[in-house]
């Protein structure tokens, strides 16, 4: 449940357990316990994210019993005490912040009470796909429009709709409540302070990353404000994704051409200054070039979070259109079948039966283009993909295979439809499987199919690029999960 009361500026007691996760540079993550108390992280490592990717997979592991699904901006912010340093056991100071909430299992939204004299309401565009932050300011808006007894309204609570990507939502909805300036006040308060209330500055001592800090916030707003990630449009979405990359690698070339125009400029006052005072002017060139190698390497790691922000929204969209064309096919295919009971259907349930593994098998190679595509741009997330697409593609065998078997309660029809369906299969998978010709590594099987199948992409990619990493283990040596791979084998 995710909802905001807009006159609420102190921590919150819940009724039941919320997971929560807190952020601030310099010190050790925070975490809630299910007895309402914030946590420090022990590792030294766990510090500072600010990457939504990152702030989903820190709720994971700070919650490992619990299935999060997503992640949102918390509804307000929090005075958090006992931060530790990043290195040292001091934990003596405290922070003002807004934590995000762990999203866990599926998204429901908070139902609003509308007290007496208030108004409800709600704006929900599935075609808009936008952040926390936007839906807020929707709601505000919405709410100053209305006037009730000669009384302009103001929000009083609001909470987020149907989530469409890490931490991106399809709408807001809200309690439009008869408003004074007090109300308004506090919360603008509330927002100008979202950037941290620390209780000591400690002297200034992260001053110096402050610059980057703001580079990165604007940076980041803006990648969001791209037009991609405002609206899902699954018949484009292959071409608007690759303009949204486009438009990203333009902007990210943009801001190294100024760093290097401003490089430029500071080359040519240190050969100016060199004249006069060449023990400053070294001095000088050292400092500049310290600083110029950090912006740089700021600006491409930047760049590499941000690419991959936007391939993981593209993976979530690709993934959601491929999943409703496999839950169209199966109502087809059930419907079909459940004509077939009053009178034959031979035509329309074979039709609707080779939609169905079709779609599952369009399911299938894409997930295997992912798993190339890591292979050649992020090995680690490679390794990490590996046994979650060998589950995968596991559980997609396991489907076609139950499909085919809800033709059992029709005999006769059996004997016409599933010979003609196994061979449609088989042909597909034959003829879609990505660089692999023949039946040696496509052939309808259990685990050890599949598992042979990734390890050869893995072995082709590693003997081009990266012979030290060829996997040396054989295919003997790796033991199949608890499944009897048997019941994966079709059965002719």
């Amino acid at each position: 449940d995710v909802a905001a009361n807009v006159d609420s500026r102190k921590e919150k007691k819940h009724e039941k357990f919320v997971p929560l996760v807190a952020f601030q540079c310099g010190f050790r993550n925070r975490f809630m316990s299910e007895d309402g108390a914030w946590l420090s992280d022990p590792s030294t490592l766990a510090t500072c994210f600010s990457g939504k990717l990152d702030i989903l997979k820190y709720c994971r592991k700070a919650y490992p019993k619990l299935d999060v699904t997503n992640i949102v901006e918390y509804s307000h912010e929090v005075e958090i005490p006992g931060w530790c340093r990043e290195q040292g056991s001091s934990c003596r100071w405290t922070h003002t912040v807004r934590p995000y909430q762990c999203i866990v299992g599926e998204f429901h939204s908070e139902a609003l009470q509308v007290p007496h004299g208030c108004r409800f309401g709600h704006i929900n565009d599935r075609q808009s796909c936008n952040d926390y932050a936007h839906w807020k300011d929707a709601a505000y808006k919405h709410c100053k429009t209305k006037v009730v007894n000669d009384k302009r309204m103001a929000v009083r609570s609001f909470a987020v709709l149907e989530p469409c990507g890490l931490d991106l939502f399809t709408g807001v909805e809200f309690v439009c409540c008869p408003g004074d300036d007090k109300t308004e006040d506090d919360d603008d308060d509330d927002d100008d302070d979202d950037d941290g209330g620390n209780e000591d500055n400690d002297d200034g001592e992260y001053a110096e990353d402050s610059d980057d800090d703001d580079a990165k916030g604007l940076s980041a707003k803006s990648v969001l404000q791209d037009p991609y990630f405002k609206m899902s449009d699954p018949v484009n979405e292959h071409e608007r994704f690759k303009e949204a990359q486009q438009r990203m690698e333009k902007r990210h070339r943009a801001r190294i051409n100024k760093v290097m125009r401003e490089w430029s400029d500071l080359e040519a006052r240190y050969k100016k200054m060199k004249k006069t005072d060449e023990k400053g002017a070294e001095a000088f060139k050292k400092e500049m070039t310290s600083r110029f190698q950090k912006t740089v390497t700021s600006l491409e790691e930047e760049n590499k979070e941000q690419k991959k922000q936007l391939e993981d929204v593209h993976e979530e969209r690709v993934q959601a259109h491929l999943n409703e064309k496999k839950r169209q096919a199966t109502h087809d295919y059930r419907a079909s079948l459940a004509v077939q009971m009053g009178a034959p259907n031979k035509h329309n349930v074979l039709k609707t039966l080779k939609t169905y593994i079709r779609a599952e098998e369009k399911d299938r190679t894409h997930m295997i283009n992912r798993f190339r595509h890591l292979l050649r741009t992020d090995r680690d997330e490679a390794e990490t993909y590996e046994p979650i697409l060998i589950h995968q593609l596991r559980y997609i065998d396991l489907r076609i295979n139950g499909t085919l078997a809800m033709l059992r309660d029709f005999p006769g029809l059996e004997r016409q439809v599933r010979p003609i369906a196994v061979e449609f299969w088989t042909d597909y998978r034959r003829e879609n499987t990505p660089e692999v010709a023949g039946d040696e590594y496509t052939l309808i099987g259990g685990d050890e199919q599949n598992i042979k199948l990734v390890h050869y992409y893995k072995d082709s990619y590693d003997r081009l690029h990266n012979p030290s990493r060829s996997r040396k283990t054989t295919l003997s040596m790796i033991t199949v999960s608890e499944v009897n791979s048997d019941a994966l084998c079709v059965i002719l």
